[in-house]
């Protein structure tokens, strides 16, 4: 069972960890700049990114 909330089983069911240049997880929208460079972590690999700007949310998903 703990299998099925570990953060690979996770990322396998679609979600994303977000990391700064630093490694460090982005936990908020609110901390990134226009032009930082983010790392998005997949199960299956990760992908280089350049943020345009946080937007305000509802800080829910819409799922």
């Amino acid at each position: 069972q703990l299998e099925s909330v570990s953060a690979m089983a996770v990322l396998a069911r679609g979600y994303a960890l977000v990391l700064d240049g630093a490694g460090h997880a982005v936990t908020s929208a609110a901390d990134v700049a226009p032009g930082v460079r983010l790392r998005l972590r997949f199960a299956d690999g990760s992908v280089g990114v350049k943020a345009d700007g946080a937007r305000p949310g509802q800080g829910v998903l819409p799922i």
